[in-house]
Parts: C-alpha cells; structure tokens; sequence
C-alpha cells in the first residue's frame, strides 16, 4: 500500500506543474518551470547529450508523459533531459508564441554549455520555445550540434501567420518536422522551409485527434528505436 501511495505522490509532482529535478537511473531529469531554472543552472554536471522538451498549449498531458517514459528508457547515465513546463505562459494563445520565444532565450543561455550536443523538442506551439533554444545555443556555441524536431508546430506570431514555415529550423543543424495536414487547428497544417518533412497524416489511426497524431507518432518512433 505504501509503495502505491508513493507512487501516486511521484506522478501529482511530476504533472500538476509542481516542477523538480530528479536523478533517473540512466541519467538526469528536471520537469522545471521557468522560476525554477536557477535549479537547472546550479547543476555543475557537463553532459554528453542533452534533450529539452516544450509542450504545447494544453501544457503537460498523457501524450508528453508518454514521450518522457520512452526518452528515459533509452536515456544515457550521463544524459540531461528537462521538461519545460511552461503551461501559464501557453495558456494565453495570443501571447503563447512570444512568450515560448522568450522562455526558450532565456534556457538557451543556461544550458548552452551544459552539453556535448542537443535534441530539442517543440510541440504546436512550444515549437516557438524549441526554435529560441536552437538559435540561442548556436549564437553562442556554434560548434556544438543541435538538432530540432518539430510536432505538429504552430507558425503564427502575432499578425504573422507564416513565421514558422520561413524561420523555424534555420538555425538548427538538423531539423525535422512531423506533420499532420487534416486537423482543425490553425496555422499547423503546411510543411517549413528549413526542415525535413514526414506528412503522418495518411499513417493516422482512427480515433486519434489529428493534431496530437505527431507527437504520439514520434513517441512511437522512440520506442521501436529502443
């Protein structure tokens, strides 16, 4: 009874968006809001890899602790992952995108040095959060290799309806973009210019909502990997 109890207090800590840093068997793991970042640059470990994850506007779900639980199985004893848990900021969707640009500068200049390499992460509209990190790592490390995926991403900034499709990805050394074309969610629907496009959407099951399908694919993907 008391290891079921304990587990339950693990998962309301890890998705109520009460954040932490916690050391997993394979490696290093923080599910960290932004007021917590200190936590993130006081750690004075050097990684060799590095993977950073932003939601979309729903926040923190099923489908990015699905995601989380394949990563942390193939997760390397000296790897960082940090689950960016920015959900009052993406809350408000007129103001999602820039504030997911100022929260990934922000991280990039904290954990630019912290790591051998980077794979970052952006879901929808956490894309914008994911492409700060990129430009802000190479801007200033621009030996080290970071590679963007993208799920689903949200391109619209303001009166801006196409930022994404010209800017994302440009900066990144590698970029690629898991799309999905049917689904009613605006401004997700066309391919970007600078990444390499994988069109899910005739691979979608019945019954899966056709935007959270990139995300739930490409967890899929991690776990046939492993």
């Amino acid at each position: 009874m008391l290891c079921k109890l304990s587990f339950v207090i693990f998962l309301v800590f890890a998705y109520s968006q009460l954040s932490f840093g916690s050391l997993s068997p394979k490696g290093q793991v923080y599910v960290i809001t932004e007021n917590q970042f200190h936590e993130l640059a006081n750690d004075p470990m050097l990684y060799d890899r590095a993977i950073l994850i932003f939601h979309g506007s729903g926040g923190f779900d099923q489908n990015t602790a699905a995601l989380q639980q394949e990563l942390e199985a193939v997760q390397g004893k000296t790897d960082l992952m940090v689950l960016v848990d920015w959900s009052k900021d993406s809350a408000n969707r007129l103001l999602a995108s820039f504030r997911a640009q100022r929260v990934g500068g922000k991280l990039a200049k904290l954990v630019a040095s912290k790591a051998g390499s980077f794979h970052v992460i952006g879901i929808s509209v956490g894309a914008f959060a994911a492409d700060a990190v990129v430009a802000g790592i190479k801007g200033s490390h621009p030996e080290v290799p970071v590679s963007l995926s993208l799920l689903d991403p949200f391109v619209a900034i303001g009166l801006d309806i196409g930022y994404g499709i010209r800017a994302f990805g440009k900066k990144a050394d590698a970029c690629k973009q898991y799309l999905n074309t049917d689904d009613p969610v605006p401004f997700t629907n066309k391919p970007l210019k600078h990444c390499a496009v994988w069109d899910v959407t005739a691979e979608r099951p019945e019954g899966i909502p056709g935007h959270d399908w990139p995300l739930i694919f490409f967890t899929r993907l991690v776990s046939i990997r492993k």
